[in-house]
């Protein structure tokens, strides 16, 4: 997240969408294996899954202004999305 924000314009933005649970963000360095990343973080090449308090968290620690949106059902289902999004906008 320090390189993100290292090479960020002065005063861009950047947005952010990954998966995200509920609680704390989870991670362990052991788990190496493409089937068990999957069943810990729900894809092969990740390495961790984040809430979304978590990740903002960290984000605001390397620097950044943090807004989060949620974008509602009635929203999506005009976008043609059928789950909830959301997407973090960083400034910097």
């Amino acid at each position: 997240m320090a390189e993100l924000f290292r090479v960020l314009k002065p005063a861009g933005n950047m947005l952010l969408q990954t998966p995200f649970r509920e609680g704390e963000i989870f991670e362990d360095p052991a788990i190496t294996i493409a089937d068990e990343r999957m069943r810990y973080f729900g894809q092969k090449d990740h390495v961790r899954i984040y809430s979304v308090e978590g990740i903002s968290e960290r984000l605001k620690l390397a620097g950044f202004s943090v807004n989060v949106l949620h974008f509602n059902e009635q929203l999506l289902n005009r976008k043609g999305f059928s789950e909830k999004e959301i997407v973090i906008i960083c400034k910097k």
